[in-house]
This record gives C-alpha cells, structure tokens and sequence, in this order.
C-alpha cells in the first residue's frame, strides 16, 4: 500500500505539468476573447499548444501503463538542444510572469541522445519549475536561469540548469533526491526523486551543487546515441522542421 500510495503521487506530479499548462493556455485565450484583444492567429497558436500538452497527458499515461505491463521503454535518437527549447517555449508566460530571464547555451555541436523525449521533457520541466518558484519564493532580485548544453566527451551530453535563488539548505543538500523531501511550500518531494531514477534509468546521472553565485546548479549527462540511428533521427527531424 506504502508503494502504491508513492506511485500513485508520482503520477499526479507527472500529470500535473501538462494539465497546468492546458489550463494556463486556456485561459489565456478566454480572457483575450472577452476582452476583444484576441487575434485568431495567437488564439491558434494557444489552442494548437492546448493540443500538444493533452497528447504528452495521454502519451504519459500510455507510458504508465507500459511500466505496469512491464513493456520496454520506447528510446530513439533525441536532439536535446530541441526539446529543451520547446520546454522554454512551453514555459514563457511563466517565465514572463514570474519575472525570469532564460538564456540556452549550446558549447559547440551535439550529439543525439539515446532516450525517451517525453520522460527527458518531464526531467527538464521538473528542474526548470524548480528554479522559477525557488527565485519567486525566496525573493530573489535578480531572477535569471542559465541552461547550457554541451558535450563532455564522445559518449556523453550533459545538461546544467542553473538558478540566481536562495540554494538549497545545507541540511536539505545531502537529501535533495529522496522522496517526499521537499523545501517547497505545498510540495509532494518527489520531482526530483523521479527525474533521478529517469534519468539513470538512461544510464545517465543527475546531481546537484552549489551556484558560484548564490544558486543552485542541477546537472544530468545522457549516453550519445549511436551513430546510425542519430542520423536517421535527424534526417526525419529536419524533414519535419
């Protein structure tokens, strides 16, 4: 029951994300109609991402269910760079309404990595919603969030997003990744309890350290696909794009 009762909240945690920002989408199109501001081409825009977000609801579900058969995780050749971006876009109005200045970083060209785009999406949207509420709720002045991609050596693509908020207590650092440990007000503790066992799951690690500055760093590596695959990924993605 104790398992169960874990597993059922990490659902949620997971659940949330794309239902908070069909939420978000929506409304934003409901107030621009009544107020006459909406131009069909933004309101597209909006519902379009509407869209996208109940696909990645339905797609996280179908990967539960995947998980409880006991199925393989599906993993192909994934451009990081890319998905990183789409979570930014999928984020400005937080980013825009919480005061936060994002810059992305990419130190030279990129591997392909071999992963699951949504689960990787989940982690990168964990770490990035972290950093926004930690600036917000410890009133941070200076509200910035780097995130830089790079690639560390022939096997491995690492990924570093780093904060300007308050860090994390020195009581708390030792047990950041355990689950139901949280310093947020209202948080479950298990985000970065999940994204630590995705993201090893990979075959990849996730750690945290302190900012130069007064931050937090969140850092994770994946293994570079093989080669074969990661051209016949990009050919189709560039087909697409």
């Amino acid at each position: 029951l104790n398992t169960m009762g874990e597993m059922a909240s990490g659902f949620a945690h997971e659940l949330n994300q794309p239902l908070s920002a069909i939420v978000n989408y929506a409304q934003g199109c409901v107030r621009r109609i009544k107020k006459g501001t909406g131009k069909t081409v933004e309101i597209l825009a909006a519902m379009e991402q509407v869209s996208v977000q109940a696909g990645r609801a339905g797609e996280i579900i179908a990967r539960i269910r995947s998980f409880v058969r006991k199925e393989k995780p599906e993993r192909n050749s994934v451009d990081v760079a890319s998905l990183i971006r789409d979570v930014t876009e999928l984020l400005g109005a937080e980013f825009r309404r919480s005061g936060v200045t994002v810059t992305l970083t990419l130190n030279g060209p990129l591997s392909f990595v071999m992963a699951d785009a949504i689960q990787i999406e989940q982690v990168v949207l964990n770490l990035v919603r972290n950093a926004i509420e930690a600036m917000v709720e410890g009133g941070s002045k200076q509200r910035r969030l780097d995130i830089k991609i790079s690639e560390e050596d022939s096997e491995t693509v690492s990924v570093a997003v780093e904060d300007t908020g308050p860090g994390i207590p020195e009581k708390t650092l030792g047990h950041a990744f355990d689950p139901f440990v949280t310093t947020k007000q209202g948080g479950l503790g298990l985000g970065l309890s999940i994204s630590q066992s995705i993201i090893e799951g990979h075959g990849g690690h996730l750690f945290i350290e302190r900012s130069t500055e007064s931050g937090t760093v969140f850092k994770f590596s994946l293994p570079v696909a093989p080669q074969a695959d990661a051209l016949n990924q990009k050919e189709e993605y560039l087909e697409r794009a």
